[in-house]
């Protein structure tokens, strides 16, 4: 029997010291030592770990010098946001109280409009926005519909490429910068349609009231892309797992967006960050000696079970400084590895069971020490 269990190891010790180097430091020349863009690599490690890895490196960073920065948490204006959805709009039910949210301005407002669209304003990190033919759509894809054609395509009002330009320059607008790759699937509205209702059947085109008492008219008109962005500084993504070290955790920033004809019908954003400054630039190790530091930790310890590196990013992480709610982003290196088991049937000990973990481990790429990766989304 096949199962997965789905959570995130804790591994390794997270320090509070600075990720600037000092003048003069360098890096080990290798084959990779200036490799962008994706590659894959396939290979076996001397721990026994096997490398099945796809390798992402954003395009025109400098090894020999990636800035570090001190930031702290974006707060978007409420009036602001507001003006982007709801202009022009009759409000029937506005709610505003002291938010419990810690970072932020302290402020928590609610918005229904006539339409039944709605807005959330939580503390200027947290900002929601939906139509009222989105808001009870629970969207889910699992790994495997991802890979589906019917997910790719794009619709007849204009290209998946043309509604992501539109959607990040609405991001613009906040302040906030997205990384150049993204996640976008299609969603046609009968699809949508089934999942409003909650069942897997196929639906004709034909007016549906949701819980707001709002009719929808379920046609083309509501065929929709799903837009999922990562936040970017100088095109370097800024990661989107969270991390929880002892009693806190490290916020990550999420985006997601629904887009139609009719433009943004859904958008979600949460705990991005602002820049207050650079504070050094420092030289960062290579894909070969960060795989080198892998092997080294598997090498440390008895491998119960096939581990298998899926996937390497270079990524901006958050690291917690004395400062509340002031972090400092730092370039990193996350594996995905997923740990293949066999675990003692609970009923019948003379039955094993096939587990896949899927787990995360974390380097700092300035120096190479690992990061402990707490949870990740």
């Amino acid at each position: 029997m096949k199962k997965t269990i789905m959570f995130v190891m804790t591994v390794g010790v997270l320090t509070l010291m600075t990720a600037c180097s000092k003048p003069g430091d360098t890096i080990i020349e290798s084959a990779t030592d200036n490799f962008q863009g994706n590659t894959r690599i396939e290979k076996d490690l001397s721990s026994g770990v096997r490398m099945e890895a796809e390798v992402s490196v954003p395009k025109g960073i400098d090894y020999g010098a990636m800035p570090v920065y001190s930031v702290s948490m974006l707060e978007v204006p409420v009036e602001q946001f507001y003006q982007l959805f709801m202009k022009n709009k009759k409000i029937e039910q506005e709610n505003e109280q002291p938010t419990e949210e810690k970072n932020g301005n302290g402020m928590f407002k609610y918005y229904v409009a006539e339409d039944g669209s709605n807005l959330t304003y939580n503390g200027g990190v947290f900002l929601y926005y939906s139509s009222a033919a989105y808001s009870n759509i629970n969207i889910s894809l699992e790994d495997d519909e991802k890979k589906e054609e019917k997910f790719k395509k794009d619709f007849g009002f204009e290209s998946r490429e043309e509604s992501a330009e539109k959607i990040k320059k609405t991001l613009r607008s906040l302040g906030i910068e997205t990384y150049a790759e993204y996640e976008c699937y299609s969603l046609d509205y009968q699809w949508l349609q089934e999942k409003t209702d909650g069942r897997e059947q196929d639906i004709p085109d034909e007016k549906k009231a949701d819980n707001s008492g709002i009719e929808i008219v379920w046609n083309e008109d509501l065929n929709a892309y799903l837009f999922k962005f990562v936040a970017a500084v100088d095109n370097m993504p800024i990661t989107n797992q969270v991390r929880e070290v002892k009693d806190f955790v490290i916020p990550a920033t999420d985006i997601e967006v629904i887009y139609t004809k009719n433009g943004i019908e859904q958008i979600s954003i949460s705990d991005c960050f602002k820049i207050d400054e650079e504070k050094c630039q420092t030289p960062i190790k290579n894909v070969d000696e960060i795989i080198s530091r892998l092997d080294e930790k598997y090498n440390s310890i008895i491998l119960d079970g096939k581990y298998t590196v899926e996937k390497i990013q270079l990524e901006y992480i958050p690291l917690e400084t004395t400062e509340t709610n002031t972090y400092e982003l730092i370039p990193a290196w996350r594996f995905y590895v997923e740990h293949e088991m066999n675990i003692e049937n609970k009923d019948d000990s003379s039955k094993t069971e096939l587990y896949k973990i899927p787990t995360q481990v974390l380097f700092n790429a300035t120096d190479g020490t690992e990061i402990q990766t707490g949870v990740g989304r």
